[in-house]
């Protein structure tokens, strides 16, 4: 089960306390998490991301202050398990704690969180986001034109005038080339259809309009296109 959960438990006396927030995404996915925890007279606040928040109120009576004397540890306390990735960042009461330089002198611990992305983010080409992992890293081009492991090949194609790609969404029909040369139909495959919602997204060069950029209809009068409108207009 990916861990989507972090919590933020105390005790000053009055017996233990947790809170507990839940992300809707998975929190080990290499990406940077931002969590806030704080404690007062007044409540007990624990906050992720700017996202997901819980708070609890003191008790009315009670103990209020809290008294610690051992040392701080960070990553990891009496034996269990230990954390594997990276931290900074870190405060503690308004004081910023030197997490590099006591890394410095830590076996195991290694000072900075450059990352691979640092040395090697150029290789993601053409916009590509360079994502950290921890034996590497990989290019994601979700937001590209391109694809490969280093958004280097083009997934694109030119249109001729005249000319047109067309791809089936009903299951009943037959992928191959149709009787107009200048068609090509591809079938998509069922997880490649989505039943909930219509996003698209796309981009285009040209030196011509009017033109129909997308166009898909049912069976019904529903359809949906993009157009490129004789005055440069999208819609």
């Amino acid at each position: 089960m990916a861990p989507k959960v972090i919590t933020f438990s105390f005790d000053v006396g009055n017996g233990p306390v947790e809170l507990t927030v839940h992300s809707a995404a998975p929190l080990n996915d290499d990406q940077w998490h931002r969590v806030m925890a704080e404690r007062n007279v007044k409540e007990s606040v624990l906050q992720l991301d700017q996202t997901y928040r819980a708070s609890r109120l003191a008790p009315a009576q009670g103990h209020t202050r809290l008294e610690l004397f051992s040392q701080l540890y960070v990553g990891a306390a009496g034996g269990q398990r230990g954390f594997l990735g990276c931290i900074r960042a870190l405060r503690m009461n308004g004081i910023t704690l030197d997490l590099e330089e006591r890394a410095k002198v830590t076996p195991g611990v290694k000072p900075g969180c450059q990352g691979h992305c640092t040395s090697f983010g150029m290789y993601c080409r053409n916009g590509g986001k360079c994502v950290e992992r921890y034996n590497g890293y990989l290019c994601d081009c979700a937001a590209t034109p391109y694809d490969g492991p280093f958004c280097s090949r083009d997934v694109g194609g030119f249109f001729e005038a005249g000319t047109l790609v067309k791809y089936n969404f009903m299951p009943e029909a037959v992928a191959g080339a149709s009787r107009d040369a200048k068609t090509v139909t591809h079938q998509l495959t069922p997880h490649e259809v989505n039943l909930t919602k219509e996003e698209v997204s796309f981009s285009f060069s040209t030196s011509n309009a009017p033109a129909i950029l997308m166009y898909v209809s049912s069976k019904t009068q529903d359809y949906l296109a993009v157009v490129l409108r004789q005055n440069g207009v999208i819609d």
